[in-house]
């Protein structure tokens, strides 16, 4: 991925354990790199909605997690915590299902939710800059998603990010598909322990819609769903806010303006 040798890999467990203070210390001064989907990764559960492409986590789902941390920052011992997951280990079980949901959200796609059609064959990932939200304001430290439904889509996330090349119609990021192997196979003759060393990823096509884009072309549609969503019009399973909306803005403009004199720290945050 050619990062720094200076990188650090973080568990993602510090969100549930820290204080605030602590993270803006140790997070507000450097960029993020979160590996995994919010069923594996508590920075992408806690922080979906930082990143401009990203998991389209259902009201219900929000709410059920919200829930369960609001019980877990009350219990302050070992028994106590080991108590509430035997009590509701099946109802953990149940969350972390729904956070397994297919779908994006891609504000570059006409229908905004962009779903998804899981197969045998393939899987599907999100590779997208964010804001990294323990910095302070106008700071110019950034987060990174890498992230798949499954291991095959995480991986391939992980690889583009070497390749910036890619990313030249797909600036800020995107939604990925991943043919497992590659569909110049005949996937019956591909042996399972191979299926991941012959797959491919391609940028995914909403049927034979593209969704390249440009900066402005970004900026442009964040401009045109924010009054839609102010005024309830979006009518979507998705947690979605105004705030979220004003946040991208503010984020593309920032790193419109950001200008690096120096290398900047990367934390990696991975499940773990």
């Amino acid at each position: 991925m050619g990062l720094e040798r200076e990188t650090e890999k973080i568990s993602d467990k510090v969100l549930m354990t820290a204080d605030d203070e602590w993270l803006r210390k140790r997070f507000g001064s450097t960029h993020i790199l979160a590996i995994g989907s919010p069923a594996s990764n508590l920075f992408t559960r806690e922080l979906n909605e930082c990143f401009l492409f990203r998991f389209a986590i259902s009201v219900e789902t929000k709410h059920k997690w919200n829930e369960t941390r609001r019980i877990l920052k009350g219990l302050r011992t070992p028994a106590a915590l080991s108590r509430f997951k035997e009590e509701s280990r099946a109802d953990l079980r149940q969350t972390m299902r729904l956070f397994k949901q297919p779908g994006f959200l891609a504000f570059n796609f006409r229908n905004l939710k962009l779903g998804i059609d899981p197969a045998e064959n393939r899987d599907f990932a999100v590779v997208s800059l964010g804001c990294n939200p323990f910095a302070a304001k106008d700071a110019p430290y950034f987060a990174i998603l890498a992230a798949g439904v499954h291991h095959p889509g995480t991986a391939h996330a992980v690889k583009m990010l070497g390749e910036p090349l890619l990313f030249e119609r797909h600036p800020f990021g995107g939604i990925i598909e991943v043919q497992v192997p590659s569909d110049e196979f005949n996937r019956d003759m591909v042996q399972w322990h191979e299926k991941i060393k012959d797959s491919k990823a391609v940028w995914h096509r909403a049927g034979a819609e593209s969704l390249e884009y440009t900066p402005e072309e970004f900026l442009r549609r964040l401009g045109e769903w924010l009054p839609r969503v102010e005024k309830g019009e979006i009518v979507t399973d998705v947690a979605l806010s105004a705030d979220e909306l004003k946040g991208h803005i503010a984020l593309i403009e920032l790193l419109a303006a950001a200008k690096f004199g120096e290398a900047v720290p990367t934390s990696a945050a991975g499940a773990g």
